[in-house]
């Protein structure tokens, strides 16, 4: 069944009503209901605002250590299709850190 392809995703970024309620519906939802629910981070008034949020929030990351900021980014991407015990149990082997 191509068309369920990726179904399961939706859930793991917003809340499991909320994402059955849109894949089920086929409903819609607009920039306050996904800021809301945790769909997006920010929300933006038009294009300009929205690359000077993107500009600051990269800003704040690059003031960050950079292997700190490689690790985490490499123990979450690793981590995020495993069973949240077997992400919790193994972060200090996905991070190559730790005694």
């Amino acid at each position: 069944m191509l068309g369920a392809y990726g179904l399961d995703h939706l859930a793991r970024v917003m809340p499991l009503g909320e994402a059955l309620r849109l894949q089920l519906t086929g409903g819609q939802i607009g920039g306050e209901r996904a800021y809301t629910v945790g769909l997006v981070q920010e929300l933006a008034s038009d294009r300009a605002e929205m690359f000077d949020l993107a500009k600051a929030l990269a800003a704040e990351i690059a003031r960050c250590a950079p292997s700190a900021v490689r690790t985490i980014r490499h123990v979450v991407m690793t981590g995020i299709d495993l069973p949240s015990r077997s992400g919790r149990t193994d972060v200090r082997a996905l991070s190559r850190c730790g005694p």
